[in-house]
């Protein structure tokens, strides 16, 4: 039991007096709090059981003072998730707004830590008779809080810290070696699922089901429907029930999610492993999407109530696929040294995309790229590869590029061969990446296969930038099993019954916006269908582009659109240093 390694804040003198400890007092000054004003309520909440955290007094008076700050959560969750969550989280979103993420996540951790003080001052005390029902309860609530605190990491595109996995999965094999993973505990009218299993149940699943390729709201809505149904799927230590879909293995030793099914179990005897089961679950998906779909109408049980037809259709799909026979993608990675140049962001990358087209086999210059796009400095577009596989590709760079990168946004790559520019480019995602001044900065990034065509995207009857919006139609590539066309845009372009012109294929299209493959806070890339261009759309693009220099040109001080130019008569971008493009995590 003392393997736990809980992380918890240390007991500090003096704290008391920053906290109300009279249960009575504590729930009356709670009920006063402005429920109507949460940017007040918020704060105020945190700081108390922050506080509490920081004093010394009996677990079970603790206890009793935690579950009336449980109560108050549950208001604050409301208040916040999903639907206003979803608007904080969009990629225009202001720093007011996610600074709500930031106290909510504040908050989150706090009440995570109230339980697992719990959960560590019962550990080696003796119950007379049945189990320590305190000790329960608190194991099932650090278990909730724990998994809030890991869609508070997927939302936000941030890797989740590893001592996350490590306490879940310590916490619930506590659990079982005590025999209490199955109890049933008093929850009142929290989200907290009515046993320590079912909580860890619902995390698994949710890690599972490819959060970080999840739309904003959407890991909250996942959150809802395994309240009502996360209780059909289940945890077995038989290696007999163990197959090769509808199953997922867990070891509850380890600091990792569960991991995708392998061909067979390395040892049917572990004792540290455990079959997490999807197959009633998965029965269930299929009879709510079917009824769904004859009656065109949400069951009872479902998600939360703001959801949108459109999106529990594609949730339920996406579910299937992942909770169904999904093996885990395992390439082999292998060193490499070589010079990559990298271009970011779906703006620049289109004007690049569409020079590098114009040239054929005669790779950019530097001056070039420098005229296209942001890049100021040589070495902010140049990069040092490590190490490379079939899916992506790690670079590092000496300096801190942190404030320049954004996690999930878009890269075009290019390798260098025997110290000269390759003329063809690559598109790829940001995964990750990490760094400081002192060290620089290292990253990978997520290859997207196949051919790319820069666009621009006219919405019709909406708001446009001279010119429409960048896109990025790429083609030749196997997605969702399909070989048809997707289109990469910026955050926020896929929505229902949107209606874009597209020029810069053949000829001018209608196009609307069909199944999603991909979103990140930056980008989002989707399945589209295409029509003859209407009359009215027609006019609204005549007016977006009449006035606009080709998008493939380069912009010239003098109006000149050839390609004879000379590269210091362009009017130089701002810097990088001028962009406001967050990376930190």
């Amino acid at each position: 039991m003392d393997s736990l390694r809980l992380t918890i804040p240390s007991q500090q003198e003096g704290q008391h007096i920053l906290v109300e400890t009279d249960k009575s007092k504590l729930s009356e000054w709670l009920r006063s709090l402005p429920l109507a004003d949460m940017s007040k309520t918020l704060p105020e909440i945190t700081r108390a059981i922050s506080s509490l955290n920081r004093t010394e007094m009996n677990y079970k008076h603790r206890a009793e003072l935690t579950e009336l700050f449980d109560a108050s959560y549950r208001l604050i969750h409301d208040s916040y998730r999903p639907k206003i969550v979803a608007n904080v989280v969009s990629n225009k979103s202001n720093s007011a707004e996610k600074e709500i993420l930031e106290k909510l996540h504040n908050l989150t951790r706090e009440m995570a830590f109230a339980h697992k003080i719990i959960v560590n001052d019962c550990l080696g005390k003796r119950q007379f008779w049945g189990k320590n029902k305190h000790k329960v309860k608190a194991t099932a609530f650090a278990i909730f809080y724990l998994g809030i605190m890991l869609i508070e990491q997927y939302e936000i595109y941030t890797p989740v810290p590893i001592y996350l996995w490590r306490e879940i999965n310590a916490l619930f094999a506590n659990a079982g070696k005590e025999e209490s993973e199955k109890a049933v505990v008093e929850v009142g009218e929290s989200h907290c699922l009515p046993s320590i299993e079912q909580n860890y149940i619902r995390n698994c699943l949710i890690a599972l089901a490819d959060p970080y390729h999840l739309d904003k709201g959407e890991h909250w809505q996942l959150f809802y429907y395994l309240q009502n149904w996360g209780h059909l799927a289940s945890i077995s230590e038989d290696p007999d029930e163990f197959r090769k879909e509808q199953c997922f293995i867990i070891d509850v030793t380890s600091e990792n999610k569960p991991s995708f099914v392998t061909s067979e179990l390395d040892d049917p005897e572990d004792p540290k492993i455990r079959l997490l089961l999807t197959f009633d679950l998965l029965r269930q998906i299929k009879f709510d999407l079917e009824s769904f779909t004859e009656n065109n109408k949400l069951p009872a049980k479902s998600f939360h109530r703001s959801i949108r037809f459109s999106t529990a259709k594609y949730l339920w799909e996406h579910l299937t696929r992942h909770w169904s026979h999904r093996v885990e993608r395992s390439t082999r990675r292998y060193p490499i040294v070589t010079r990559v140049d990298v271009v970011w962001g779906i703006d620049d990358i289109s004007r690049v995309l569409g020079r590098a087209e114009q040239n054929g086999r005669k790779p950019l210059t530097y001056d070039e790229i420098k005229a296209l796009t942001e890049i100021k400095q040589q070495d902010h577009l140049t990069w040092d590869a490590i190490n490379v596989s079939a899916g992506g590709i790690g670079l590092c760079s000496r300096r801190y590029m942190i404030p320049h990168i954004r996690l999930g946004d878009i890269a075009l790559i290019r390798e260098y061969m025997d110290g000269k520019p390759a003329p063809h480019w690559r598109l790829a995602v940001c995964r990750w990446h990490t760094g400081d001044k002192h060290n620089g900065t290292m990253l990978g990034l997520k290859y997207i296969e196949g051919r790319y065509h820069p666009v621009r995207l006219i919405l019709y009857q909406g708001k446009n930038e001279k010119g429409g919006q960048p896109g990025i139609v790429v083609t030749d590539a196997i997605v969702e099993g399909s070989n048809s066309a997707t289109i990469i845009t910026s955050r926020g372009s896929h929505k229902d019954n949107r209606v874009y012109a597209m020029l810069g294929m053949d000829k001018p299209v209608e196009v609307r916006p069909r199944l999603k493959v991909e979103v990140t806070p930056c980008i989002e890339r989707f399945f589209y269908q295409t029509y003859e261009l209407r009359d009215e759309l027609a006019e609204e693009v005549q007016e977006e582009v009449s006035d606009v220099i080709p998008w493939t040109a380069i912009p010239h001080e003098k109006g000149n659109l050839t390609d004879e130019f000379e590269i210091d008569e362009f009017e130089k971008p701002s810097s990088l240093d001028d962009v406001r493009l967050p990376g930190d995590h």
